[in-house]
């Protein structure tokens, strides 16, 4: 369970609101609302008075092991595969925030394999694709495994496995890598970096499912391309950045571009297709079109085969505003 499960599942029982349970805190309305969004994490002294409050008022058996396990979890679980070097406060409030992330996070020794490290998060994703693959049903304790090496925890094998982001890094001591586990549709987006613990070489892998989202794109695929115009959804920054989040195939055939080559030539979010000289014309267009409320109608040059441009017509539409950044929904039609 989640902390924002818990933590729900807390104020029910109790009869609570977030903002009873922020009074009870004494803590303001937004910090109790942003833990149960997944944007903070309670601190030690935070996580103790809510396992107070939980049982003073008599909260059930289940409600408060879930507490435990996500507020104060057993620090002493990972001790054999501990980080190096750190005091026990540091090393308890690493593990408390790791093991409350969404996303798989462990550390491997360089060279041998040996797995130092790995989140809860990370543990219940291994014994789901063992269980999936129907090698091992029961979920994995690292502090309990004979063999710690990384492929052997994650995958019950006995050398490194294919896709091993390990055998990736490039010189900067980084890679960033997506992969589909074999044998499942699971799909993960993988960022390693190498560094130094204490003397000891390691890497530090954070890994993000993205199965849900890679469907969500192929269903997006799925939906524009039999639009007769070419679709492309932007990130639009106030900086002047303009960040590609989406091409449909005909806009793809617009600009004479393979997909694949493209985003392997320029990465996903780097494909450049306005003319130099319009950039400037079109964040006028859209900070105009947010000024009055509504849509962005421009006719501007767009990159197309060869090195040439062409003129278009653009037609976007705001599909989603937040902090930093603008999303737009782009209809292009190419100009006689």
């Amino acid at each position: 369970m989640s902390l924002q499960e818990a933590l729900k599942l807390l104020r029910f029982e109790l009869g609570l609101t977030q903002e009873d349970l922020a009074r009870k805190l004494n803590r303001a309305f937004v910090t109790v609302n942003r833990w149960e969004n997944g944007k903070g994490f309670p601190s030690r002294s935070n996580a103790k008075t809510i396992l107070d409050i939980a049982r003073i008022n008599h909260v059930s058996a289940d409600c408060l092991a879930y507490l435990n396990e996500v507020l104060l979890p057993d620090v002493k679980r990972s001790y054999p595969a501990t980080a190096y070097g750190f005091p026990d406060i540091d090393r308890e409030f690493l593990f408390q925030l790791a093991d409350g992330s969404d996303n798989l996070l462990y550390v491997v020794e360089a060279g041998s394999y040996q797995l130092l490290y790995a989140n809860r998060k990370a543990e219940k994703e291994a014994a789901r694709y063992l269980s999936e693959i129907g090698k091992i049903t029961e979920e994995r304790n690292l502090s309990k495994q004979v063999d710690k090496r990384c492929f052997h925890y994650f995958g019950n094998g006995n050398v490194p496995c294919e896709f091993c982001p390990l055998s990736k890094i490039d010189s900067s001591g980084c890679a960033d890598l997506v992969y589909t586990l074999p044998n499942t549709i699971r799909k993960y987006r993988v960022h390693v970096k190498s560094t130094d613990m204490n003397g000891r070489p390691v890497y530090v892998v954070y890994s993000t499912d993205i199965t849900q989202e890679d469907a969500e794109r192929n269903a997006l695929y799925q939906l524009t391309n039999d639009i007769p115009a070419g679709v492309g959804i932007y990130h639009v920054y106030m900086d002047g950045r303009i960040e590609l989040a989406f091409m449909n195939n005909v806009l793809f055939e617009m600009i004479g571009e393979e997909r694949g080559k493209a985003i392997s030539r320029n990465g996903s979010s780097n494909i450049c297709l306005v003319h130099p000289d319009d950039k400037g014309l079109l964040m006028a267009e859209i900070k105009n079109s947010i000024a009055e409320k509504r849509d962005v109608s421009i006719d501007m040059r767009i990159k197309m085969s060869e090195n040439e441009y062409h003129m278009v017509h653009l037609d976007g539409k705001m599909i989603k505003k937040a902090k930093e950044r603008f999303t737009y929904y782009c209809l292009f039609h190419e100009k006689d």
